[in-house]
C-alpha cells in the first residue's frame, strides 16, 4: 500500500482520485487554521530574538538538514551568534523541552537534530513547544537568531524570515496536497516565503541558475568504529544503506562515485539494530551520516558513512544577506 500511495504521488493513478476528498479537507482545515493565526484569533508567540524558519512543503526529504548546518555556518561569519530548535522528530525524551549537547542519545532527540549538533556545536533544543525551546534556549545560552528546522507550518511561532528549500533533483510529484499528493501546503506558498532554495544536482552548475541554489558534495567515507588503519574498499556489490527522505539520492550519489552498489532502503528516521546489518560476505557497508548517529554502539570497521555537505550559491548567499539586514537581523 505505501509503494503505492508513493507511485501515485509521482503520477496519478486511481488511488490520486480516491483520496482527492480528503486533500481538498486537508487543505480546507490547514487554510481556516492558518486563517485564525492571521488574525490574531489564535495567539501566537513573538520569540524576544529573530526567528529564521528554515522548512518545506513537501514530504520527505530535500536537503534541509544539511542547509540548517550551511546556514549556521554562514551566520557565524556574518559574526551571528546562532541557535536551533526543532521538533525532534523520531526522539522519545522523558521530558520537553530538551538542551542537546555531545552527551545525548539520538534516541531521545531524535536523529537530524544529534546530527546539526554534531557537526556545528552550537546551542540546541528540542520539544513540541517550541516556545518552551526558545526559552529554555534563552536560559542557558547567549544568542541573538534562532533558526528553527522546520515549522514553515507551525504558525503558533512568528518568524522574522521563512526559508524554503525545494528539491529539484526530484520534480516528478502530482502537485497535489496530502493525502493525494505530498504537499504539505499549496505550490502557491512559494510565493509568499522570503527565500526559495532549490536544491539541484551535484553536476549541474549553480552559475546557470539565477536564483538561490545549493547542491550536496560528498566528502569521504569514514569509517564508524574510527580505527585510523581502516581503509574504504568500495569492492563491488558495496552494500549502500539509507534511511532517509530521499534513499534514492544517496543511492545516485554511491553510483556517481563509481561505486557499484547494493541498495538497502529504509523507512526515514529507522531505528537500525545490529542484525540489520547482516549482509552476506565481508563487502564494507556504507551509510548516510544521518544513519550513522543511530549506529555507534555497534560501530565496526565494517561500517561506514558518508559526509555530504550543502555547498550554498553566492546567489543565495547575497540574497539571505539583503534580508537579513532588511528584517534588522544585522546592521547595515
Amino acid at each position: 500500500m505505501r509503494s503505492l500511495l508513493l507511485r501515485s504521488w509521482k503520477k496519478p493513478n486511481a488511488l490520486t482520485v480516491l483520496l482527492w476528498p480528503l486533500s481538498l479537507l486537508y487543505r480546507s482545515l490547514f487554510a481556516l487554521k492558518k486563517g485564525l493565526y492571521q488574525l490574531n484569533l489564535i495567539k501566537s508567540y513573538r520569540a524576544p530574538v529573530p526567528i529564521i524558519v528554515v522548512g518545506n512543503i513537501t514530504v520527505g526529504g530535500t536537503g534541509k538538514t544539511p542547509l540548517v548546518i550551511a546556514l549556521v555556518s554562514y551566520l557565524e561569519e556574518l559574526g551571528l551568534k546562532p541557535g536551533v530548535i526543532s521538533r525532534g522528530y523520531g526522539g522519545v525524551a522523558d521530558a520537553y523541552p530538551l538542551w542537546v549537547d555531545s552527551q545525548t542519545s539520538y534516541k531521545d532527540c531524535g536523529d537530524e537534530p544529534k546530527l546539526i549538533q554534531n557537526r556545528t556545536k552550537v546551542p540546541l533544543v528540542v520539544g513540541p513547544n517550541r516556545q518552551h525551546s526558545i526559552e529554555l534556549m534563552q536560559n542557558r545560552a547567549t544568542v541573538d537568531v534562532i533558526i528553527s528546522d522546520d515549522g514553515l507550518q507551525h504558525f503558533a511561532l512568528q518568524r522574522d524570515l521563512e526559508i524554503c528549500i525545494s528539491d529539484n533533483t526530484q520534480t516528478d510529484t502530482n502537485g497535489h496536497c496530502l493525502p493525494a499528493g505530498p504537499l504539505r501546503e499549496p505550490l502557491s506558498r512559494l510565493k509568499h516565503v522570503d527565500l526559495n532554495v532549490s536544491h539541484v544536482a551535484v553536476e549541474d552548475n549553480l552559475a546557470d541558475y539565477q536564483g538561490a541554489t545549493m547542491y550536496l558534495e560528498p566528502a569521504s567515507p569514514i569509517c564508524l568504529s574510527a580505527d585510523e588503519d581502516s581503509e574504504f574498499v568500495p569492492e563491488n556489490g558495496l552494500h549502500a544503506v539509507a534511511g532517509i527522505g530521499n534513499p534514492v539520492r544517496f543511492f545516485n550519489t554511491c553510483s556517481a562515485m563509481g561505486w557499484e552498489i547494493e541498495r538497502h532502503p529504509f523507512d526515514d528516521h529507522y531505528s537500525f539494530v545490529e542484525s540489520d546489518f547482516d549482509f552476506p560476505g565481508t563487502t564494507q557497508i556504507l551509510m548516510t551520516e544521518k544513519d550513522a548517529v543511530k549506529c555507534h554502539e555497534f560501530a565496526s570497521d565494517r561500517l561506514w558513512y558518508l559526509p555530504v555537505d550543502a555547498k550554498i550559491s553566492e546567489n543565495l548567499k547575497a540574497q539571505l544577506l539583503l534580508l537579513l539586514k532588511q528584517k534588522s537581523i544585522i546592521s547595515n
